[in-house]
């Protein structure tokens, strides 16, 4: 993940996003809502939310007002987190050069 997804949301405009894998894990970590995706197998559903938006402005406002993340506080406490999230222990994993699991880093970190 980038920081060009919060970037463009914070410039106030609708992100339009592809690719299957980034899609799969995007949607744990963002609310589907504030997006438009674009699958390259099936591009006529992406240009036609696009139509619809550009010929809607309530609509076009009601998604840039939608929450970037999916569940909030939440998602920043598991995924953004330097004090208990997955942040802290991906980061601890690569300052160690472990492929371990978590469980395992921390008690490597500890010693």
């Amino acid at each position: 993940m980038t920081e060009k997804i919060f970037m463009a949301w914070a410039r106030w405009v609708v992100l339009f996003l592809f690719g299957m894998e980034f899609m799969t894990f995007l949607t744990y970590i963002f609310n589907e809502k504030a997006f438009i995706f674009y699958d390259v197998e099936d591009p006529e559903t992406a240009l036609e939310q696009i139509d619809y938006l550009n010929n809607n402005p309530e609509a076009y406002e009601a998604v840039l007002n939608e929450p970037i993340l999916k569940n909030s506080q939440d998602t920043i406490d598991k995924y953004f987190s330097l004090m208990d999230g997955e942040l802290k222990h991906r980061i601890r994993s690569k300052i160690l050069g472990s492929t371990k699991g978590k469980d395992q880093v921390l008690e490597t970190w500890r010693k």
